[in-house]
This record gives structure tokens, C-alpha cells and sequence, in this order.
């Protein structure tokens, strides 16, 4: 499936009202509506957005889980304020969470070994059920969550991975499997600055090998590129 392209020099409005309007459409359909978010300075624009703009009918039946997260066993009780700023949760909390709290958060967060810690997740995440909608950032390398081209893990199932030697630190995340993001209904995915190119140009191109390619959803995909990114890929703006 080829995404629909948006280019916006805001992409936080862009995405966010991306976000918003398939968050209405399954609270419509189903009563509720799952989100799941990456972490990273991509998405903290779209949480801005959200906390301002994301209707209160959807704000109070919307459960928001996280497409992947480091390892951080020590920090099972934390409060979001003081987790380390590497954090996915910690970054959505500072932008979003703390101004309006969505009706259920869950973290990728638990202890024990990045193993015992997936194991622990997998039930909570299959209570969920998977993402109404997936909100996704990629890597220049087209990662997308903690998963990598090439890595052995790309073909594992979910919904939570254990991930051991990741090329990008820290070696040890937990991660939505790629099967569980594919469940996904609408997935948007939001590139910013000129590195971002050559893996939209891969999506754009399709079919394309990298994991953002393969993270396809069952119904609708958005891209969100800013200019930058855009003209990396190719795209006219």
C-alpha cells in the first residue's frame, strides 16, 4: 500500500490532526481507541498538537501505549517526572500527559531482564489489542520503533519483542513487533529534516525493504514529510 503524502513546514498539526481524525473514526466504530506513539523529538510537536486540539470525547476514551522503549527495569514505580530524560515515556509526559492524561497509559516499562520484561507485557498489550492507530517516527536508516533493517527480530511476533544488541544505543529496548504494528488500521509516520529522504524514498518507491516500508497498516497510510525531508525523497512540495 503507497501512503498519502503530506508535506507541511508544521508537521505537529499536520500529524496531529491526522492522529485526531482516526481517533474519532474507531471511537465511532468501537467505543474507544488505542494510540500507540513512538519517542524521540519527532512526535513532541504531534503531542503539543494533541494535548491543545484532540476533542475531549476522544481524549477520555483513548488508551495510548508506546511503539517501543528502553530497557529501564529501575524505573518500574518512577514517576514520569523523574524518569531518565531518555525515556519515550517521560518525553510524552512532559508534552502531553501532564497537561491532559489520556483515560489509560500504558508503558513499555517493567522489570526483571529485557526478556522477563516482554514476557511480563505481552498479555497486558493483547488485553489492548492492537493500535487503532500507530503515530511512527523512522531513523535515516528507516527503522521505525526499536526495529532495525536486518535485525533478526524484524520477523519475530509480538506484540511486545525483547530487543538485545541494537545497533543503536542502548543495546537492550522492548518493542511492538513489526506483525503487531502490520494489525495497525491507520499509521501515520512523520519525517523531519533532509536525512530523512532516502527511507521515504524507499516507502515512496515501493515495494521497499526497510522496516518503515513493512510497517504498512490494514487500511490507511499517511506520511508526513516536512520540505526538507520531502525534497530528500524527492517529492514536490
Amino acid at each position: 500500500m503507497k501512503p498519502m503524502v503530506t508535506i507541511a513546514k508544521d508537521v505537529g498539526r499536520a500529524a496531529g490532526e491526522l492522529v485526531a481524525l482516526a481517533l474519532d473514526d474507531a471511537v465511532g466504530h468501537r467505543g474507544r481507541a488505542v494510540l500507540a506513539v513512538p519517542g524521540g523529538g519527532t512526535p513532541r510537536p504531534v503531542f503539543r498538537w494533541l494535548a491543545r486540539h484532540l476533542d475531549a470525547h476522544v481524549h477520555d476514551r483513548l488508551a495510548v501505549t508506546f511503539v517501543d522503549e528502553r530497557h529501564l527495569p529501575g524505573t518500574v514505580d518512577c514517576p514520569p517526572d523523574q524518569l531518565p530524560d531518555e525515556s519515550n515515556l517521560k518525553g510524552a509526559w512532559l508534552d502531553w500527559f501532564q497537561h491532559r492524561r489520556p483515560a489509560q497509559v500504558v508503558p513499555l516499562i517493567h522489570g526483571g531482564t529485557v526478556h522477563e520484561a516482554a514476557a511480563a507485557l505481552n498479555p497486558v498489550l493483547e488485553a489492548l489489542g492492537p493500535p487503532d492507530v500507530c503515530l511512527l517516527g523512522f531513523g535515516p536508516d528507516g527503522h521505525v520503533a526499536s526495529l532495525f533493517p536486518g535485525h533478526p527480530c524484524l520477523s519475530e511476533a509480538g506484540p511486545v519483542v525483547a530487543i538485545t544488541g541494537s545497533p543503536k544505543p542502548p543495546p537492550e529496548r522492548l518493542t511492538l513487533s513489526m506483525p503487531w504494528l502490520q494489525l495497525a488500521h491507520v499509521t501515520i509516520a512523520v519525517g523531519v529534516g533532509a536525512g530523512k529522504g532516502v527511507a521515504a524514498a524507499d516507502l515512496l518507491s515501493g515495494p521497499g525493504e526497510l522496516p518503515l516500508a513493512l510497517a504498512s497498516p490494514r487500511a490507511r497510510w499517511h506520511l508526513v514529510l516536512d520540505p526538507d525531508a520531502a525534497a530528500a525523497a524527492g517529492e514536490p512540495s
